[in-house]
């Protein structure tokens, strides 16, 4: 499982360290997490949880493996819930 997040390091690192997440990837801009959406993709299936504007782009970014640009429903999860999380 990886964390990709624009919040600085050490708090990533924090709550990364809370939630067992081992890979943590963070001062990303939303282009730096579409990016590396693209490369995990390539190793199997994507899942995205979102709670801001600046994840729409990422989450969109992504491309099927057949080129086309429509979402994959089945790879990615995109979600607000109660309080923006």
């Amino acid at each position: 499982m990886t964390m990709l997040t624009g919040d600085n390091a050490r708090t990533a690192r924090a709550l990364a360290a809370q939630a067992g997440i081992a890979d943590v990837r963070a001062e990303l801009r939303p282009e730096d997490k579409a990016t590396a959406i693209g490369e995990l993709s390539k190793a199997g299936s994507v899942a995205m949880i979102g709670d801001g504007i600046n994840d729409a782009a990422p989450a969109s970014a992504h491309r099927h493996r057949d080129g086309s640009d429509r979402l994959r429903c089945g790879d990615r999860v995109c979600g607000r819930g109660l309080h923006g999380s």
